[in-house]
């Protein structure tokens, strides 16, 4: 939706997150939906899937908020290993680690699960709202020890 500002204006509500460069130029950080609030702090999934992604067992991630009595939303990696021979809970110690040597640790992963395929849209696009639907009893998923937003 268009709108003005107080200057007169015109700008478009896209429901992006963005940041202004020191050349004027707006870059796309990530989604306002997508956002996880964790403990007041945010999360963008964006930020964690790159991170994830470097890691050579993981052919695909999604980063989701699931609703937590404790942080508001825990932070939950979704991951389609590289390969359905991976031992899942050894994966996901390894990307926790990653995660903690290049995030805050705020928006390091609390949980992993594991899926053969992220569910995308024709577009290219992660259906997030698939992987919000609660999990499959029958489906892997490997939790690490939990860590506090201090950890």
């Amino acid at each position: 939706a268009l709108f003005t500002d107080a200057g007169g204006r015109p700008w478009l509500r896209t429901g992006d997150v963005v940041q202004m460069d020191a050349d004027g130029f707006f870059q796309v950080l990530d989604r306002k939906k997508d956002m996880i609030n964790r403990s007041g702090l945010k999360v963008y999934p964006g930020k964690v899937e790159k991170v994830l992604k470097t890691h050579e067992s993981v052919a695909d991630a999604a980063v989701i908020g699931h609703a937590d009595p404790v942080h508001t939303e825990e932070v939950v990696a979704v991951i389609a290993p590289a390969s359905t021979a991976l031992d899942h809970r050894l994966l996901a110690g390894e990307l926790q680690g990653l995660c903690r040597d290049h995030l805050a640790p705020y928006e390091v992963p609390s949980k992993f699960e594991f899926t053969d395929q992220i569910p995308r849209s024709v577009l290219g696009k992660v259906l997030k709202k698939d992987l919000r639907r609660p999990p499959d009893p029958g489906a892997a998923a490997a939790e690490p020890v939990k860590q506090g937003v201090g950890a």
